[in-house]
């Protein structure tokens, strides 16, 4: 039944209908929609409502039976959407526990579904405490330091628009902190690399971390993605052992292996990950890209004090 409603045309015309509102769509408008989705806000909100789907799946009504189905479907594609960075690994237990549910339910073997309800449950609020906390700045050590070194791509170099001024410049201006930026336009974690040899050694340094859009939107894999991280990471903690801060990407659908290898690689080498939802605020704001990537001068602006509020944290209070 569900496959012939797929084929049918019905079905096909609200999807061209569906794709026609979207071809048709500015940039703006669906950026705002997706601004849940790229920060991993919704994610929350599609776990906590899995939840109550499945708690209301197991009552013994068929309405609710019904019901738990269609708010279960809808959370798990608001989860896989949301592209939450965990290992493929926590996605299959969590998977195999609520299996066990539905199957136990469907068998009518209640003590299978019990237990597996208990099971999903604990890992399911596991899963949510840890999110939770993937989006709440770190807890760092505040010191003085002479500089910042920024590495980065043209949302940090910009793209060479007359009289164009980006956000370091903004930054630099409004706090009074030396920023060197290094960054260039179309940088990838590995042609990165190159802009670490403007570091010096020596001295109280902090250095920022921009870098990887044009890895997830291009021919990079993850794999690739996170031994070239890793090598632009390597780099610089030769150049300094002080604070290093990396912000998370906004992951698009199906790309949470980018966001799990800036993970992974932020707690192998104590890098401080300022979570996605920072930087996606910014790119999700109306008029504050051109094109979706690459910042207008609003976007500029609104880059430079999302930093400073990141940064901040770095510097005593007397700074």
């Amino acid at each position: 039944m569900i496959f012939g409603f797929f084929i049918s045309g019905r079905c096909k015309t609200e999807i061209f209908h569906f794709w026609g509102y979207y071809r048709n769509m500015d940039v703006d408008t669906f950026l705002a929609m997706m601004y849940p989705f790229l920060s991993g806000m919704a994610f929350l909100g599609g776990t906590v409502f899995l939840m109550i789907a499945v708690g209301i799946y197991r009552l013994r009504f068929k309405w609710t039976k019904v019901m738990g189905i269609l708010w279960g479907l809808l959370a798990l594609m608001v989860i896989v959407v949301s592209a939450e960075p965990l290992l493929f690994r926590v996605y299959s237990i969590w998977g195999i526990a609520l299996a066990g549910v539905v199957i136990g339910s469907i068998t009518k073997k209640r003590q299978l579904s019990n237990w597996s309800h208990v099971v999903f449950n604990v890992i399911t609020l596991v899963i949510l405490m840890q999110a939770i906390n993937k989006q709440q700045l770190p807890v760092v050590f505040q010191g003085d330091y002479d500089e910042i070194y920024l590495i980065g791509d043209s949302v940090s170099a910009g793209i060479g628009g007359r009289d164009e001024i980006i956000w370091p410049a903004i930054f630099e201006q409004e706090t009074g902190c030396r920023v060197i930026n290094a960054a260039v336009a179309g940088a990838t974690a590995e042609s990165a690399l190159e802009q670490v040899d403007q570091i010096k050694e020596g001295g109280k340094k902090l250095v920022i971390v921009e870098i990887g859009g044009n890895d997830l939107l291009g021919q990079a894999t993850p794999s690739d993605y996170y031994d070239n991280l890793e090598r632009l990471i390597e780099a610089i903690r030769k150049k300094t052992d002080g604070p290093v801060v990396m912000l998370e990407l906004p992951l698009l659908p199906f790309k949470n292996q980018f966001g799990m290898a800036q993970r992974q690689i932020a707690r192998k080498y104590s890098i401080n990950l300022a979570p996605r939802r920072y930087f996606a605020k910014v790119l999700c704001t109306p008029g504050a890209t051109r094109d979706g990537a690459h910042l207008t001068p609003e976007g500029h602006q609104l880059m430079a004090q999302m930093m400073q509020q990141i940064v901040s944290k770095y510097f005593n209070p007397a700074d």
